[in-house]
């Protein structure tokens, strides 16, 4: 009985626990019913699939936040609220999904805008009529509106977005209300405290810059909140890298003298400027100091290629100023000293560590290279991945190191720089990696590419001071295969097509490279051509023609940077006279044309033909008149050192071509040209310096026909004096003086130019502004050089706009100049084609 009264007992104890653990958990949910505000644009069966409540389940708070969360998430609605309410019965709840979809945006409106365009803003707003309205892109929206204002020195101007939603209809309207504040000019930027530098230096280093005549072009000029942030960072890199290693910015003012100008001040601490104390290697045991030095200093052409000239073989020595910059040349030199010899391991990192002792006292930094050396490596295996076009030998070819050699990280650079040098990869990667099995002292190279579009199909239009408006057509293919249909590509050969047509020329051309011609490095090129060229005569007195067949072959010789080159072409050069006694003469049958009064009989029975030549056409081209072939051979020989082929600032280009033509006059050519360039007193200014030498003479005791002589002028030569009008001239005929000019057997030029970027963005619209000087002379003699010469003074502007290409404009004004020339200015320009003169 005992035992019996005991169960009864835990029965009843366990009973009252279920109770109490009911009531303490909370009422059952009874139902879940689902409402909505405006119209239904989604279906109680996609909520229902969202939501984890169900009937009989505990009502808990929490759920029901879990569910209108992830209600939320699916971006479907607006607004969510779950009502709770009591049963009909009185033991559980029944909960409402109140639901109101997104309403769709009927219409967006800008207001309070008057310094900037609807248009612009537009550009900047993401959400379109029809949209759902969502509130996180009308914030992002409103961000880029207020940049857009910043952009054009409206640094305050308010914008905020307002919503008027209509909950029944499910739909409403966007307004951006924009307060704009004044443009805020930048007067001054004054460095406090800066002693090292000159201000107009420090200017140069900062974003922001002072408001001039030409901000309207530059968008310079004004505050900009994104630059004045980016600016004391720029400062202080500016001063690290120029060995102030204490440098600080105490403090920034900004000034409104006016209410829409500001003045910027930065007051300094510049510190001392740290020299490199000494340099100590450690670790090194399989190389000594010297070895290092030395071989780091010829070591071959990865070095040249990255412009290093440093003392003893360190880019930053002993005495130098120290920079964060200067110490990564100098890890990355002797890195390459040791990868060049085949101990790959030894990069910065664990096996090469820089350790910098400072000496506040007398300014030096010691430095210290901790090195451990490892084995040395040879290569296993090249592969190649990520090619899908581009056959994997027009790869292989171009690596400067093979399987079974000393893994020469050098070279594997070298290999690297080659690869992206083709332009037919977006990326490059060129890594050492372990064999499979692993073998020591041996890895293998991988070489990974990512492909980009090598083919290009352009239309455009130019004109220039020479040959007024040309309209072109151009088609390219970097990675040509002429074998290889239907694509065409992947064997590494170029081909173009253009075609050129335009008031004063038309061209078309065909060319065709192989750069490993008979499978070596050795580029053929074919070159088809047509020129029509009207604008050749200064007096317009004649037309030109040009039609030939061009084969070269080209390589470089014992570098990189020495390029050789033999070339034939067969051309036939055309010249007519631009009036109808031409047209008679032709029609008489005469090939060449004397001056003065002449009767042509020709060659059949007809009427006898007076003909008037003009005496303003000179004997030299009146004895040129009709086709004309020739065979030229000709030779290449460039040296070519230029950091960039598009805008230079460091290097030289220097080249002499000699060429014989054979044909209907036999005579010789032979040119130097040299160009140099350095960078200038300012951050991207640039120096240029052209020097240009070239004689043509007879080997048959002719002349050299006026179309393949020297001459003067334009926008490629002397800026100050119209295009080919520095020439000899015939000598008077029947007492009339011949201003046409006929060219010269000797010419000299040079040129020097400095140019300054007013406006430069990456991939965006680049304005730089130049001042010049040009002086030349074009000789009748072969070997007589000219003493007389003419030369001129200017001013230039240069505009590179993306997807328009380049613009020139130059004002030259003659200093010296000839009787046949005057001392007016001349305007030099040409925008989106160009010529080689």
């Amino acid at each position: 009985m005992k035992l019996f009264f005991r169960l009864i007992g835990v029965w009843l104890l366990l009973g009252c626990a279920q109770v109490a653990w009911s009531q303490a958990a909370g009422p059952t949910i009874d139902g879940v019913d689902i409402k909505f505000v405006g119209p239904p644009q989604v279906s109680q069966e996609f909520i229902r699939s969202n939501i984890r409540v169900r009937v009989g389940d505990l009502y808990r708070v929490n759920s029901t936040q879990d569910d209108v969360h992830a209600l939320y998430a699916t971006g479907q609605f607006y607004n969510i609220r779950v009502s709770v309410n009591q049963s009909t019965n009185g033991s559980g709840v029944l909960l409402t999904y109140i639901v109101q979809a997104r309403p769709r945006i009927t219409e967006i409106k800008i207001v309070g805008n008057k310094k900037v365009k609807d248009s612009k803003i537009k550009k900047k707003i993401t959400v379109k009529v029809g949209d759902p309205l969502d509130e996180q892109k009308l914030f992002t929206d409103v961000q880029d509106i207020k940049k857009l204002y910043e952009k054009y020195g409206y640094a305050d101007t308010k914008v905020k977005y307002v919503t008027s939603v209509d909950e029944n209809a499910g739909h409403g309207t966007v307004t951006f209300e924009i307060v704009e504040s004044q443009k805020v000019k930048i007067s001054e930027i004054d460095f406090i405290g800066a002693a090292a530098f000159p201000q107009k230096e420090l200017r140069g280093v900062v974003k922001l810059k002072r408001h001039w005549m030409w901000s309207w072009l530059t968008g310079n000029g004004v505050y900009k909140q994104d630059d004045f942030d980016d600016d004391r960072d720029l400062l202080a890199n500016f001063y690290l890298e120029h060995g102030y290693l204490d440098f600080a910015i105490k403090d920034v003012k900004l000034d409104n003298p006016t209410t829409n100008t500001l003045v910027i001040k930065y007051y300094l601490y510049e510190g001392r400027q740290y020299k490199v104390g000494s340099i100590k290697l450690t670790g090194n045991k399989i190389f000594t100091a010297a070895q290092i030095r030395t071989g780091m200093e010829y070591n071959h052409a990865y070095q040249r290629l990255k412009g290093r000239t440093g003392v003893n073989g360190f880019p930053m020595d002993v005495g130098n100023t120290f920079t964060p910059d200067g110490q990564k040349k100098d890890t990355e030199a002797l890195s390459d000293f040791y990868g060049g010899k085949g101990y790959i391991d030894v990069v910065p990192g664990p096996n090469l560590r820089v350790n910098r002792t400072p000496n506040v006292d007398t300014g030096t930094i010691d430095l210290e290279y901790q090195i451990d050396e490892g084995q040395k490596t040879y290569v296993e295996k090249i592969n190649i991945t990520g090619n899908v076009k581009t056959k994997d030998n027009v790869i292989r070819r171009e690596l400067a190191i093979s399987p079974g050699e000393v893994f020469d990280m050098v070279r594997v650079k070298i290999s690297k720089q080659r690869l992206e040098n083709l332009n037919y990869f977006e990326k490059v990667e060129a890594d050492p990696e372990p064999t499979d099995p692993p073998i020591s002292g041996r890895k293998n190279l991988d070489i990974d590419v990512v492909e980009k579009n090598t083919g290009n199909l352009t239309f455009g239009a130019g004109f220039s001071s020479v040959d007024s408006l040309v309209g072109f057509v151009e088609m390219s293919q970097g990675n040509f295969d002429l074998f290889h249909p239907p694509t065409f590509t992947g064997a590494g050969q170029k081909l173009r097509l253009k075609l050129a047509l335009g008031t004063q020329r038309r061209d078309y051309e065909l060319s065709f490279i192989e750069p490993w011609f008979l499978n070596r490095k050795l580029a053929l090129g074919v070159d088809l051509y047509r020129h029509q060229l009207d604008f050749e005569s200064p007096n317009d007195i004649y037309n030109e023609s040009q039609t030939g067949a061009r084969l070269s072959l080209t390589r470089a010789l014992w570098s990189d940077f020495l390029i050789g080159s033999i070339s034939y072409t067969f051309q036939q050069v055309g010249i007519s006279l631009n009036s109808p006694y031409h047209v008679a003469y032709s029609t008489a049958g005469y090939t060449t044309v004397p001056a003065g009064p002449v009767t042509s009989p020709g060659p059949a029975p007809q009427p006898s033909l007076p003909i008037q030549i003009p005496s303003n056409v000179p004997e030299s081209i009146l004895e040129q008149l009709g086709p004309h072939d020739y065979s030229i051979f000709g030779t290449t020989l460039a040296y070519d050192t230029r950091n960039s082929t598009q805008l230079p600032n460091h290097g030289q280009r220097t080249e002499i071509d000699p060429e014989i033509s054979v044909g209907d006059v036999d005579y010789y050519k032979i040119q130097l040209k040299s160009s140099w360039y350095f960078p200038g007193l300012m951050k991207g200014d640039v120096i240029e310096v052209v020097g240009r030498v070239g004689i043509a003479g007879s080997i048959n005791g002719g002349d050299v026909p006026f179309y393949d002589a020297y001459y003067l002028g334009g926008i490629y030569s002397l800026r100050g004096f119209k295009f080919r009008n520095v020439s000899p001239r015939d000598p008077p005929t029947y007492g009339v003086t011949v201003n046409e000019p006929i060219g010269g057997n000797s010419v000299w030029f040079s040129s020097v130019e400095y140019s300054i970027p007013i406006m430069e963005k990456e991939g965006g619209v680049g304005v730089r502004v130049a001042t010049f000087f040009d002086a030349g002379a074009v000789g009748t003699g072969t070997t007589t050089f000219s003493t007389c010469f003419d030369d001129d003074v200017g001013l230039g502007l240069r505009l590179n706009i993306p997807h328009m290409g380049p613009l020139r404009l130059d004002y030259g004004i003659p200093i010296t100049h000839d009787q046949y020339n005057g001392g007016s200015g001349q305007f030099q320009f040409s925008a989106g084609y160009t010529r080689d003169f």
